[in-house]
């Protein structure tokens, strides 16, 4: 027999006491918003917290990258942990979006940092399988980035906030079973160095739909029809080399087992390609574009791809 909750008797009052928003940015908060979220990640920013040296070095990368603007202008006159702290503070709290998202991105930096050099004597076991050891070489290296993730990216779907952040940066909150199911299993198992043009390539596209312009879009589908193409030069050759069309790359990885040769290879994946091919020859930047693409348009390319990704790795 299993104790419920009062809100699963009684599911009328869920949106009451867990209230659901349409989703906004960080700069739609209200300051008291803010301060609760401020609170619930103070095991990472607050002043007891044990990641002094992590926001130290966060602060220093957005400096030393925004020298013109200088956001973290106390640490730039005194370089102190306590400087840097009250720093991060102000720029959490006061300074805009993209200044603060800029900021948060340095700090996961500097968690996969800090395990990659606390995991840095990392060696492959006997009979370890390559793919094994990169694997759990992964895991390691991002334990202390995932844990954060982890409890941002809670804290930001409580506040509906419209970002999830992974491996390869943020990306954009949508449907749980999307971000769940599809995108943190992809980009976790493209987290093996192998992947590092294919890695390059997706988290260029995330960073350029974030910018939320035309020209953001389009560029948001160059990029990831790019690292599909990457994607398959890498399983069937190794590396990337001379570039050959879509459905040329599709062809010879499906005769050479790298892709399976099934249905939905066949006909949905052949379809897809299609798709992917039409769309960034009208709405991508690698070509003249008819016209800009739009959000609608560069999320769904982005989600059939990782789709089309998800299934290759799958079958693999």
């Amino acid at each position: 027999m299993k104790f419920k909750l009062w809100s699963q008797t009684k599911p009328e009052v869920v949106n009451e006491i867990r209230p659901k928003f349409n989703l906004r940015c960080w700069d739609d908060l209200e300051k008291a918003e803010k301060k609760k979220i401020w609170h619930f990640l103070e095991l990472f920013f607050g002043d007891s917290s044990n990641y002094g040296s992590t926001i130290e070095y966060s602060i220093l990368l957005l400096n030393e990258e925004c020298k013109y603007q200088a956001y973290a202008k106390n640490y730039l006159k005194n370089e102190t942990h306590q400087n840097a702290r009250l720093d991060f503070h102000q720029i959490f709290f006061y300074e805009n979006e993209n200044v603060f998202l800029e900021l948060i991105s340095y700090y996961s930096l500097a968690l996969i940092e800090k395990g990659r050099e606390k995991n840095k004597f990392i060696y492959r076991e006997d009979k370890e399988t390559k793919a094994g050891f990169e694997k759990r070489r992964a895991e390691a290296f991002h334990q202390f980035f995932d844990s954060f993730a982890r409890r941002l990216n809670d804290v930001f779907e409580h506040f509906s906030i419209n970002l999830y952040l992974t491996r390869l940066g943020f990306v954009m909150r949508q449907d749980p079973k999307i971000t769940e199911e599809v995108y943190i299993p992809v980009i976790s198992y493209l987290s093996n160095p192998a992947f590092k043009e294919v890695n390059d390539e997706l988290s260029e596209a995330f960073r350029k739909y974030n910018t939320k312009k035309p020209s953001g879009y389009s560029d948001c589908i160059t990029h990831a029809v790019s690292s599909l193409e990457a994607y398959l030069q890498i399983i069937i050759y190794g590396k990337i080399t001379k570039k050959k069309t879509l459905s040329k790359l599709f062809k010879e990885a499906t005769s050479k087992k790298k892709i399976p040769d099934d249905t939905f290879s066949e006909n949905i994946l052949t379809a897809l390609l299609k798709i992917f091919a039409r769309t960034r020859k009208d709405e991508g930047s690698a070509h003249p574009k008819k016209r800009y693409s739009n959000e609608k348009n560069a999320r769904l390319v982005m989600n059939l791809i990782m789709v089309f990704l998800q299934h290759c790795i799958q079958s693999g």
